[in-house]
């Protein structure tokens, strides 16, 4: 079964535009998702403005929004891999933002 790992941070440093750490402690760690299919995580809290996402021994597909399904066409994440999203403006305030995973196995 593939596996997500989501970390939500409300504070992050910069130097010349390049993110160079998230502050620590995370705002919010959330319970890993397993998916064979799309699968959603819970809404990223309102204070969030960096994610940290890292995938387990699969690849993942990954789509955004207030409902998102992911599919094969979606974004794709290497297996045991860790990158970072900073939310837009417009999202980061909502409350409603998730973020889907797939496998593309099924």
């Amino acid at each position: 079964m593939a596996t997500l790992n989501i970390t939500e941070y409300d504070e992050f440093e910069t130097i010349g535009g390049q993110l160079t750490a998230p502050k620590v402690p995370p705002l919010v760690e959330q319970t890993q998702l397993t998916y064979t299919t799309s699968a959603a995580s819970a809404a990223m809290n309102k204070g969030t403005r960096l994610i940290e996402v890292t995938t387990g021994a699969t690849v993942a597909h990954l789509a955004w929004g207030s409902a998102p399904t992911a599919t094969v066409n979606f974004a794709r994440m290497a297996a045991n891999q860790t990158k970072f999203f900073i939310i837009k403006e417009g999202w980061a305030t909502k409350g409603t933002l998730k973020l889907a995973a797939y496998d593309g196995s099924s």
